[in-house]
């Protein structure tokens, strides 16, 4: 029972006369239980964002690799070709991105095939070594 006054009349309200609901809040995703809430903050900061797409370049170019039919230790030459999100994540993560597919050589140049990587898209082609 909640009771306030309104006008100075004494209103009394069952809990069954309420509506009660949780707003969440932009860039935050919240769960709540009897006695626990959670709640995390989704938003991606440009950091994460290019941290993302460094890993789906590194999946896709060993998926080429395997079906190129290289060996295992077979070092290659990686060719990209992408907008500037892409050049960023060369210019911060090419290095490991070459350790991690044993890229000897990491060149911008065009062609190759064209991947879709949520709204950026890469043109990447492995020539082996």
């Amino acid at each position: 029972m909640y009771s306030f006054e309104v006008n100075g009349e004494t209103v009394t309200l069952a809990e069954s006369d309420m509506l009660i609901s949780g707003v969440q809040r932009e860039g935050y995703s919240a769960l709540a239980g009897k006695t626990v809430s959670v709640a995390l903050d989704v938003s991606i900061s440009e950091q994460l964002l290019q941290e993302g797409l460094m890993r789906e370049i590194v999946s896709k170019v060993q998926n080429m690799r395997k079906d190129s039919g290289f060996d295992v230790t077979d070092r290659i030459m990686l060719c990209y070709d992408g907008g500037k999100d892409i050049d960023a994540v060369f210019e911060k993560y090419g290095g490991k991105i070459a350790a991690e597919v044993l890229a000897d050589k990491v060149a911008k140049e065009g062609g190759g095939t064209e991947i879709d990587l949520g709204e950026t898209k890469v043109a990447i082609a492995v020539k082996k070594l």
